[in-house]
């Protein structure tokens, strides 16, 4: 899977150097064999499931002595569908206003005004929105989320301020179908189908 990511990025030619973080010796000689450099593996305490994306960057920017570099992007190995028209328009983005960070974003396929969830057996459905479940589709509002494929920043802004989603973050709008974040089989196959 980090194939796609590493291909798609030495494609853009947005890149003087491609790295990969990782804690895993496998991986990293996947990431060589595809032509990324690996300056060293993860230690244990940003290796888990509980570690942030701020860490693992600052110390992935620390090994390439990041001040060699005015921008840098963190490119999740997670979405496979990544393209890079997205990645050149978010470089574009980054370069061409006072934003801290631009970021791939999607519209939610569905109104999330009419989002509901099962309680438990004694509750049933609870409706999280019940003052506007009942509007048409084509009447809510519309909602973006993060499509997780591709962070741009100053490098340094990588070091000094996590992402925040305010006035200074801007968005690459990526097309629905075309993200499809990969944490179980279930969403591996659908990558597969959608690629």
């Amino acid at each position: 899977m980090i194939s796609c990511a590493i291909e798609k990025a030495l494609q853009s030619d947005l890149f003087f150097k491609v790295i990969v973080s990782t804690d895993s010796c496998a991986i990293a000689e996947v990431a060589i064999q595809y032509g990324a450099e690996v300056p060293l593996l993860r230690p244990a305490d940003i290796s888990n499931d509980q570690a942030g994306l701020f860490p693992v960057i600052e110390r992935a920017l620390q090994a390439i002595k990041q001040e060699n570099y005015e921008f840098a992007c963190c490119i999740l190995a997670t979405s496979p569908l990544i393209e890079i028209s997205y990645l050149s328009r978010g470089y574009d983005r980054i370069r061409s206003g006072d934003f801290l960070y631009v970021l791939s974003a999607s519209k939610f396929p569905y109104t999330v005004q009419r989002r509901f969830k099962e309680s438990g057996d004694d509750v049933g459905l609870e409706v999280l929105f019940p003052d506007k479940f009942d509007a048409r589709s084509q009447d809510s509002d519309e909602y973006m989320h993060d499509a997780g494929q591709f962070y741009w920043s100053l490098t340094q802004t990588w070091l000094q301020q996590p992402l925040r989603f305010d006035k200074r973050a801007r968005l690459i709008s990526i097309a629905s179908w075309r993200v499809q974040d990969i944490a179980t089989m279930e969403d591996w196959r659908r990558a597969e189908l959608i690629h």
